[in-house]
């Protein structure tokens, strides 16, 4: 899961153009949970949108690599640390049916 989330973080900075469209208790818990992370962004609706395309990539199947390599190439201020963050929130947030299941019982 680890692996999945780093290179989800990947994706997460890449953003897209257009406004996010989505639920305002989902988005305002997401930029909350960024903000305690110590990650800072200027644009909401596309860090939003940003969150929601790592979540595609990550159902898409894209590879944790590739997904990290873009990220990384697009936000070059983002640190490792803050991308793994990053990716980590923007499933729990949007996507926690891609989070692996916990094997305890």
């Amino acid at each position: 899961m680890r692996l999945r989330v780093a290179l989800a973080s990947v994706a997460v900075a890449i953003g897209l153009a257009g406004p996010a469209h989505g639920d305002p208790d989902t988005d305002a818990a997401f930029l909350a949970s960024l903000q305690a992370a110590g990650i800072t962004y200027t644009d909401a609706d596309q860090v939003i949108t940003s969150a929601k395309t790592v979540c595609r990539l990550i159902t898409d199947g894209q590879p944790a690599p590739e997904v990290l390599a873009i990220l990384r190439a697009r936000n070059p201020e983002l640190t490792h640390d803050h991308a793994a963050r990053f990716v980590g929130i923007a499933v729990r947030s949007y996507c926690p049916d891609q989070l692996a299941p916990s094997t305890s019982s």
